[in-house]
């Protein structure tokens, strides 16, 4: 029921239409009305733009394009470069063709895919600096690049050791080019050699504890004594990537509190033992910032210590000469010692070999 003086609903539907009637003008902008009728009728015009925003908005706008044409720019770059399989198929048999005992094919870029599956089993090497890389025993060495490698490497690697000039290749973008390798003269190689080697943690307890466990590529070691802090080891050959490089190597992972010592009994010795080593990049990436700690690796031959190696917490693949000349022409004793202050996530890893 309506109260006293009320409207009749008549009149308050009427009123309801003139006020969206005048509500429609003043939304409606008149053609040719200035701004300051639209103002004085309701109708605000949209606010321009700011200097600001004008500019900001064409940055963008040439960001994009800009963007669009250097992609596509790098594209067609890129297409011109990229060597089709049949070159690659074509440089790999060309390579197996030649191939023979003591040789190793090297492949730059590193991250060519082609270039290994076209190569096959073939033994290849294929690190981040080619060129700078130790081969080993190897004689002789095939480079298979692209992408500009041909020459920015093969000059580095040529200058470095004797180029078959008459060897040298080309097949479209694949370059083939062959270096005659000066290797040294291993007398023993301790990586190869490692199933003779007689492996113990040392400090743990009034007595050493042997890993005499054979496993396929090294030895285990038993559990350490009840209270220490020590994880059971292995020392075994293995692949892992140090810095960006995989690399073959024997794994030897420090012990808490402990020494791990890997003996090897009358190596023919030289003028030195050459020694790679470093920190697995699997572990450096779990390192708490600040930790530098290093791994330290003695060398011992004839019952002394002949150096004390550091490879700290870092991305590389480090060697180092250890003189052996006073031993040179004879056998002796050679025994690596294997310890850091800290252990956590140091995944180390050692090649070591005697040179003549």
């Amino acid at each position: 029921m309506e109260g006293a003086g009320a409207r009749p609903p008549e009149e308050r539907v009427e009123e309801r239409r003139g006020e969206e009637g005048a509500a429609g003008e003043a939304a409606a902008a008149p053609r040719g009305a200035s701004p300051t009728e639209l103002r004085g009728r309701g109708f605000a015009p949209p606010a321009r733009a700011s200097s600001a925003e004008r500019i900001f908005v064409g940055a963008a706008a040439a960001f994009v394009v800009l963007a669009g044409v250097a992609s596509v720019a790098l594209s067609l770059h890129y297409r011109r470069l990229v060597p089709p399989e049949a070159a690659w198929a074509e440089a790999a048999g060309y390579v197996r063709a030649g191939f023979g005992e003591g040789d190793l094919v090297g492949i730059a870029p590193w991250w060519a895919d082609s270039a290994r599956i076209a190569l096959g089993p073939l033994p290849a090497v294929f690190p981040r600096d080619l060129a700078a890389e130790d081969f080993g025993a190897f004689r002789r060495l095939w480079l298979v690049a692209a992408y500009g490698e041909g020459e920015a490497t093969g000059d580095r690697l040529a200058a470095r050791f004797g180029e078959d000039a008459a060897a040298r290749r080309r097949f479209g973008k694949v370059e083939v080019r062959r270096f005659a390798l000066a290797p040294p003269a291993i007398l023993y190689d301790f990586y190869d050699r490692l199933e003779a080697a007689e492996v113990e943690v040392r400090g743990l307890g009034a007595s050493p504890l042997r890993c005499d466990r054979a496993l396929p590529d090294g030895w285990g070691c038993p559990r350490p004594p009840r209270g220490s802090k020590a994880a059971r080891a292995e020392v075994v050959r293995d692949l892992r990537v140090f810095g960006s490089d995989p690399r073959a190597c024997i794994f030897a992972a420090p012990w808490q509190k402990g020494v791990l010592a890997l003996t090897y009994r009358g190596v023919p010795l030289g003028l030195r033992i050459r020694v790679f080593g470093g920190i697995a990049a699997a572990g450096l990436q779990k390192l708490k910032r600040g930790d530098e700690d290093p791994v330290w690796l003695e060398v011992w031959a004839g019952g002394a210590r002949r150096a004390e190696l550091a490879f700290p917490p870092e991305p590389a693949w480090r060697s180092f000469d250890v003189d052996t000349a006073a031993l040179a022409g004879r056998t002796a004793d050679v025994e690596f010692r294997v310890r850091a202050k800290r252990v956590d996530w140091r995944f180390f890893g050692f090649r070591a070999r005697a040179e003549r």
